[in-house]
């Protein structure tokens, strides 16, 4: 990899045209597109999950909620007794403004007043249509209304009340429904209002206590188109204003509405990135300024980041229509990753004579980093959230390109002699060179105290939470704060509210299937589970479903019943006073022929009654029901209306609920995929299972810190601090490649490039700090959540890549200060385990064979044979199981060992005993003092009488000599000890003593490669491969090879 970067920069170097035209293309590609960029606003683009954005929309917007404007006209002095004439004037005026040409462009459906003659249109409907509004149980009320004593009644109270001084309100009324037949129906239009706590004064809207004149409106423009609305509320600013100055500010106006958030919104995230770049940038210059002496060389710094921001930017430009104001907000997170980039490479060229040097050092970490943060970021494009993919496709282009720019670029524009580092180091590198200087893995108290960190914060990591109320996200100023809280006062229109959402193909279906649950509500409301719902359904109602109404109608008016009601409505008319003719007109009512409402009349009633209750987009027609319950009741709607597949219900708690869910969903990709990823990238990188584990370990636990860090505090994830978390395993890839790097530099070198590398990751730290933990000073929340967790990510990536990293690389290739012959590996370690468990395993069915031994009701001497067997086979059992280490058995006079023996045999490794005995069950050894105590096999091979060496020449010999007699060999290491670089060291005498004094023959044997495969002072092992030969005997008395046993040692050593 560095090679190519190298062969490009002789390639520059000496065609400089060349150089200059890629230079020119690279800045025309970074600006060709960006003038084209839109900015999207919408901070609710950042809600994962396509199914709960929906939701969403349908239950804000298709209510009317999203796009209403509220305005909340009162009194300044609050205390002030209620005067809602003067209220009423000023709403006058203002309503004049916002209906003049000045707003059209922003408002709409201005709403402040009851129309009278559109009121009177509406009931007129109901009078001429009030069988079509009357249900089956309406006409089962009938029977009762329609009877004798009834009837004589509701006369007598009709004359009455014309009689009254009221009389004029009423006589209309009268005449056309004396028995109250129509009320049944326009009792419906009671309900439409789901609460009480509005009142009417002179025909405008008030609260209860008149003290707040409401006015509504629909803005024109989306919550998404910013501009517009901004011209809208400063335009809404400039009259609310004039017109309270006229009033002497006696009176004084709050705004409220999604519009006027979604202003609040862009204008504070406009000024929040201006502010965190303005001040990262400020600090960047002045730590760089630090480390950079050169001015020249502090100016080319943010060439390669410059160009890859813009060249991310034009890529984003054409894959999407606008991007996100959100994604721009991480600026200053994506500046402070890709200008750590040229710190290094410039950082690195102080130390170097040639840049040739400085790239072969860092163009394989730098490229690295660029690669595995971009496939960091790139895992976003997964997640469900459309801000987060556009986040993650800019910032892994910017990332990548800025790191092969950087490689490519700065080489050409720095010249070593003024780059060289000056001797003299200011206050700041003295400071970051004792840090660096500072061994962490080297201090015990300092592991410990991090080891138990990690398993206090991996305990509270799992106590990480997820914040689902999306207001937190969003920002208010106090003005809005202040206006929500008025109206809830007023009305509450959020709490204790569920939505309800019909769906059809067309009108006619939607109402059908509104018709569905519609029954469902009424069963709701009788039991108490809901205490009001609108009536859509009971006053707007399919073609079907009238038609089946008209029929019921029919059906109920036998020719009896008519003729009944009209001769004893004539006949209590007369008696009443009336006129006998009077209630003619509701007789003929009753013969009427009716159809289904006229379109007209359907359309005044749904525009009138319910327009924001009807919403068609993509060619779905949608009809939404509002529902009132209480905080006891509010859970058990959730599985109400599962059973209608064309109607959801959708409250704000199953929204947050799902909106957590994704989430949720989101963070555990990010979490699991992408580290994933990460860790394969590395390991691909460095050739090695071992070191891309390493590397990736602190990668790993900094994640474990930063969520136990999270959990113990009680902050809470969003989706946008969900942002850092790439953010930090992006870092941490840097950090631990970079420590890795020196590392393996350091091993294979014998150089000091890590203290190097570490100043680098120290500044960047600082770097990076400076372009993220500004954000502090941000008022969004949105962007202020996301700097305490980078802060927090960013000090555990440092601290534990400096301590668990060097710690865990030294266990690899080092032993006490010295270097292994041969580095751990994945490979060895887990033959290590394996080994080890097969060893205890079979020392464990020893000792249970010498308990079965004593208990068998047999002589010592079978029992110790039984034994000895046992340990033969299980001998034999580990060699074979351990497959990774090659056998070879070399028997030249194929001996079988059934002849007693003294076994000579060289003596390389803990191996060598287990081959050794699996060789013939009848053998003893001759051991020293920690075999012969051993936890593991200790009271096994004192049963079986293998004899301490401590113990004297004389004394063992006395012992041996009866297991001579039973067969049995002795197997004698002469060296005495294991050797430390597999060289036969000096044979010590007492095996050959042992021979002669015996008169036992002599079987030489050689173990070749044990020591390969666990090298004394070693505590794993290693595959390779062992050869084991047995020599020819040496028949007693081994005249051939000394008259004495001193002789004979010297020999068969030189042998």
């Amino acid at each position: 990899m560095a090679q190519l970067f190298i062969i490009i920069y002789q390639l520059f170097k000496k065609h400089k045209l060349f150089f200059l035209f890629f230079l020119i293309l690279i800045t025309v590609s970074a600006v060709s597109f960006i003038y084209n960029i839109k900015i999207e606003e919408d901070i609710n683009k950042a809600i994962p999950g396509k199914e709960t954005k929906d939701k969403i929309n349908i239950s804000f917007q298709n209510t009317g909620i999203a796009d209403k404007l509220i305005i909340n006209i009162s009194l300044t002095d609050s205390a002030h007794e209620p005067l809602p004439d003067s209220l009423i004037v000023y709403a006058e005026e203002l309503a004049n403004e916002l209906k003049s040409k000045q707003f059209s462009p922003y408002l709409k459906n201005i709403f402040y007043k009851i129309n009278d003659s559109l009121f009177t249109s509406i009931i007129n409907i109901f009078y001429e249509n009030y069988p079509l509004f009357l249900s089956q149980s309406d006409l089962l009320k009938l029977d009762s209304i329609i009877s004798y004593n009834n009837v004589q009644n509701a006369i007598r109270k009709d004359y009455e009340s014309l009689i009254s001084p009221a009389s004029f309100a009423f006589k209309e009324n009268i005449t056309r429904d004396p028995l109250g037949i129509a009320a049944l129906a326009l009792k419906k239009l009671k309900n439409i209002a789901i609460n009480d706590n509005y009142d009417t004064y002179n025909g405008f809207i008030f609260s209860k206590n008149r003290k707040n004149l409401l006015m509504f409106s629909n803005t024109v423009n989306q919550s998404n188109k910013t501009s517009e609305n901004i011209k809208m509320a400063y335009l809404l600013e400039q009259k609310i204003s004039k017109i309270s100055v006229k009033h002497n500010n006696l009176i004084k106006v709050e705004t409220f509405g999604s519009s006027l958030i979604a202003v609040a919104n862009a204008k504070t995230l406009k000024n929040d990135i201006i502010l965190t770049l303005s001040i990262a940038t400020v600090l960047l210059i002045l730590i760089i300024s630090f480390s950079v002496k050169d001015k020249k060389v502090f100016l080319i710094i943010f060439i390669p980041t410059v160009l890859a921001g813009g060249i991310a930017l034009s890529a984003l430009a054409c894959l999407t229509p606008a991007i996100s104001v959100i994604t721009l907000s991480m600026a200053p997170i994506i500046l402070a990753i890709t200008v750590d980039y040229s710190l290094h490479i410039i950082s690195h060229q102080k130390h170097k004579k040639d840049i040739r040097a400085t790239l072969k050092d860092v163009a394989f970490p730098i490229m690295v980093c660029g690669i595995a943060t971009a496939f960091e970021f790139i895992s976003l494009f997964f997640v469900s959230s459309k801000v987060l993919q556009e986040l993650g496709i800019f910032a892994s282009i910017s990332v990548f390109v800025s790191a092969a720019l950087t490689l490519i670029i700065l080489p050409q524009f720095i010249d070593k002699n003024k780059t060289s580092h000056n001797s003299e180091m200011n206050l700041l590198e003295n400071m970051l060179d004792k840090i660096t200087r500072f061994e962490f893995d080297k201090y015990k108290y300092i592991i410990i105290t991090f080891s138990i960190l990690t398993v206090v914060f991996a305990y509270f990591a799992f106590k990480v939470e997820f914040e689902g109320d999306m207001l937190k996200i969003n920002y208010m100023s106090d003005e809005l704060k202040v206006a929500e809280n008025n109206l809830k006062k007023i009305n509450d229109f959020t709490e204790n509210t569920a939505y309800v959402v019909s769906s059809g193909a067309n009108i006619e279906e939607a109402l059908k299937n509104n018709e569905k649950v519609n029954v469902k509500f009424n069963k709701l409301k009788s039991e108490k589970r809901i205490t009001n719902f609108t009536p859509v359904s009971e006053i707007l109602m399919s073609d079907s479903t009238q038609i089946e109404r008209i029929k019921a109608w029919k059906y109920f008016w036998t020719q009896s019943k008519k003729d009944s009601l009209k001769s004893n409505i004539q006949k209590f008319a007369v008696g009443a006073g009336f006129n006998q003719n009077c209630f003619n007109g509701f007789i003929s009512s009753i013969e009427k022929n009716y159809k289904p409402l006229s379109k007209e009349s359907f359309n005044l009633l749904k525009e009138n009654l319910f327009k924001e209750n009807f919403n068609e987009k993509d060619n779905i027609v949608n009809i939404v029901n509002i529902l009132k319950t209480d905080k006891t009741h509010r859970s058990e709607l959730k599985n109400q209306f599962s059973e209608f597949s064309d109607s959801t219900l959708i409250d704000q708690q199953s929204i947050l609920m799902k909106y957590v869910e994704y989430l949720n969903k989101d963070f555990n990709f990010i979490a699991n995929i992408s580290l994933l990823l990460v860790l394969i990238i590395l390991i691909i990188a460095f050739g090695r299972i071992e070191i891309g584990f390493i590397t990736f370990f602190p990668i790993f636990i900094s994640w474990v810190w930063t969520l136990g860090i999270m959990g113990l505090f009680g902050i809470k994830f969003n989706i946008f601090n969900i942002i850092i978390s790439s953010f930090i395993t992006g870092m941490g890839v840097d950090y631990s490649t970079y420590i890795m790097q020196g590392l393996i530099q350091g091993y294979s070198t014998n150089n000091k490039t890590l203290i190097s590398f570490k100043s680098n990751i120290l500044v960047s730290a600082m770097i990076t700090i400076s372009g993220t933990g500004v954000l502090i000073f941000a008022k969004h929340p949105a962007l202020n959540s996301i700097a305490l967790i980078s802060i927090i990510g960013l000090l555990s990536v440092v601290l534990i890549s400096y301590t668990f990293e060097p710690l865990l690389f030294k266990m690899l290739v080092s032993k006490n200060g010295k270097n292994r012959v041969v580095p751990v590996t994945l490979s060895n370690l887990l033959l290590t385990i394996a080994a080890f468990t097969i060893f205890v395993t079979g020392s464990i069915f020893l000792n249970l064979c010498l308990l079965l031994a004593i208990l068998l009701p047999v002589k010592l001497k079978i029992k110790k044979l039984f034994v000895h067997y046992c340990m033969f086979y299980s001998c034999r059992g580990l060699v074979y199981l351990l497959f990774p280490i090659t056998k070879k058995r070399i028997n030249i006079s194929r001996e079988n060992f059934k002849k007693p023996s003294v076994i000579i045999s060289n003596h390389q490794s803990h191996i060598d005993l287990v081959i050794l005995l699996s060789l013939t069950p009848k053998m003893v050894v001759l051991t020293t003092n920690w075999v012969w105590e051993s936890p593991f096999y200790g009271f096994v091979i004192r049963f079986i009488d293998f004899y301490n060496v401590n113990d004297g020449n004389e004394s063992i010999i006395n012992n041996l000599k009866p297991k001579i007699d039973e067969g049995y060999s002795v197997l004698v290491f002469p060296e005495g000890s294991r050797s430390k670089d597999q060289n036969i060291t000096r044979f010590h005498k007492g095996a050959f003593y042992l021979a002669k004094q015996l008169n036992l023959d002599i079987v030489p044997i050689i173990i070749h490669g044990a020591g390969d495969c666990m090298r004394k002072g070693e505590n794993y092992v290693r595959s390779g491969k062992i050869t084991l030969k047995i020599f020819d005997r040496i028949s007693a008395p081994h005249v051939d090879f000394g008259n004495d046993y001193h002789e004979l040692t010297k020999s068969l050593q030189t042998f």
